[in-house]
């Protein structure tokens, strides 16, 4: 059940979520211009076989990169709701921390989706970003394979807020 006003909900969760998407996105495309081979799993699958596979200092990298990752949006997450909950008179519900959670989440997966892989990697394809050897292969304006990505994006979404909620309302 939802106490507060929507509106409020909405607009707090996609200030939030526009927060995170820029962070995060700033250290993806940091990280890809630093070294594309970072982001190798990412990659279309033709566009892994055409490079080889990552090497081990890419994969140390990856490490660093995906836990700055995981930690700006968990804890973009966490600040979102303790701001929520400083904002709102009572005691958040389950279903408000739920959903703001699952917007601030989702607006970074639409980031991602939308100009990160369809406007960037799909339509753009900056060399500097590409795996190298691999520049101006056809399969990186798969769009189909960059929506599956989104999808994936808002079941974990889905399930990452359902245990930040359940985490936030317990404490």
């Amino acid at each position: 059940m939802i106490n507060m006003p929507f509106s409020l909900l909405l607009e707090h969760s996609l200030l939030y979520g526009g927060i995170v998407a820029l962070l995060l996105s700033f250290v993806l495309m940091g990280s890809l211009v630093f070294n594309p081979e970072i982001g190798w799993r990412t990659y279309p699958p033709q566009v892994k076989v055409a490079f080889g596979p990552m090497r081990s200092t890419a994969k140390k990298q990856r490490i660093v990169i995906g836990l700055v990752f995981i930690g700006l949006l968990i804890g973009g997450a966490f600040v979102s709701l303790v701001r929520l909950q400083a904002a709102h008179v009572a005691t958040l519900t389950f279903m408000e921390a739920f959903t703001s959670t699952l917007i601030v989440f989702n607006v970074f997966n639409l980031v991602d989706l939308l100009l990160l892989d369809w406007l960037i990697f799909a339509t753009w394809q900056p060399k500097m970003l590409m795996l190298p050897g691999t520049e101006g292969m056809d399969e990186y304006a798969d769009y189909g394979f960059y929506f599956s990505g989104f999808l994936k994006g808002l079941a974990g979404s889905v399930v990452f807020s359902l245990i930040a909620s359940t985490i936030t309302i317990a404490i």
